[in-house]
């Protein structure tokens, strides 16, 4: 026995002969499917891997000292496939994508447009003026401008100086 057989990051590892190439490459699918799919479903595992339209669409919300501004992010669908309300200080989005219709001739190899219905509800702050709410939709995004109370605006005081 030499020197080199006794450090253990210097052994060679040899794979078991009883295993040839194809089992091993099955038996990897196999294990990779099946973290994929684990990985892949509702569970909240790992939500980055789920499909956009699981949990709806992509949503931007912001705010400046007059308004809250929501920004939806609605490819394809046109104006008369949404709707938006404000009830009991919520805003609900919904809408659906209706499917397309898809060559037959074509092979799809992966098909990651959704389509159905889709639900987003957003609870808005108290100082949101709900009946001064407006929305517009332009090049696949709607934009739902919820501007503030006056009283959330808050008020400018003058400082004096004193001398």
């Amino acid at each position: 026995m030499t020197m080199r057989d006794l450090i253990p990051w210097k052994k060679r590892h040899r794979r078991p002969e009883s295993v040839d190439l194809m089992q091993r490459n099955e038996i990897q699918d196999f294990f990779r499917d099946a973290m994929e799919d684990f990985f892949s479903t509702g569970w909240g595992i790992a939500p980055w891997l789920r499909k956009e339209w699981d949990m709806g669409p992509a949503i931007d919300i912001s705010e400046n000292d007059k308004e809250y501004r929501v920004e939806v992010e609605l490819p394809g669908l046109k104006k008369d496939d949404l709707d938006v309300t404000i009830d009991n200080g919520r805003l609900q989005i919904s809408g659906e994508r209706q499917t397309e219709d898809k060559e037959e001739k074509e092979n799809y190899l992966r098909v990651e447009r959704s389509t159905g219905a889709f639900s987003r509800t957003i609870p808005l702050p108290a100082t949101v003026n709900e009946d001064e709410a407006e929305a517009g939709y332009k090049d696949g995004v709607l934009t739902v401008r919820l501007p503030k109370t006056p009283e959330a605006r808050g008020k400018k005081i003058d400082i004096s100086t004193s001398e």
